[in-house]
């Protein structure tokens, strides 16, 4: 007779306890992508993911085809520029929840600019301006930044030139 320690599990057995750990992984990772949603995701990490391929990590964009976020906070200082922002292409169309995108909006004016949003952007008013995105938006660009010159704000640099690198905030 063969000890009891010696014998091999049945092919059954194996299955069983192979489906036991999958179903087990397949359990923790379901709850670790639950907390990480109710944890919400860091509005740096959207920008990484969903901004800095076309305006870079530092936020200053490319020469003369992607515009610099450095200085976005003078957009708000023009009654068009808060919806402006919302509304920009790569803004409005992207995938995004509403929630999200009015905190990553609220990040970059922040960490880009030299001024806090106030108010807020929230999703509320992202998910309106959003559904209408801009059509022309390089000529309205030109002329909000024109209406921020006269209200008193320094125009921007010009796109992807070197400007003040924007200060980093956690």
């Amino acid at each position: 007779m063969i000890p009891a320690r010696a014998r091999r599990p049945t092919r059954e057995v194996r299955a069983a306890r192979r489906a036991r750990r999958v179903s087990g992984l397949v359990v923790s990772l379901v709850a670790v992508g639950a907390l990480a949603r109710a944890a919400g995701v860091p509005p740096q990490h959207d920008y990484v993911l969903h901004c800095s391929g076309c305006h870079r990590a530092d936020g200053r964009g490319v020469p003369d085809a992607v515009p610099s976020l450095v200085g976005v906070d003078r957009f708000l200082r023009v009654s068009a520029g808060r919806p402006y922002l919302v509304r920009a292409p790569g803004v409005a169309q992207a995938p995004l929840a509403d929630e999200r995108l009015a905190r990553l909006l609220n990040w970059v004016v922040v960490n880009f600019g030299t001024s806090r949003v106030s108010p807020a952007y929230t999703a509320h008013e992202v998910g309106l301006w959003r559904r209408r995105p801009l059509r022309d938006p390089t000529s309205l660009r030109e002329r909000l930044l024109s209406q921020t010159e006269v209200a008193g704000a320094r125009r921007p640099p010009p796109t992807g030139d070197g400007g003040p690198v924007p200060r980093s905030r956690p």
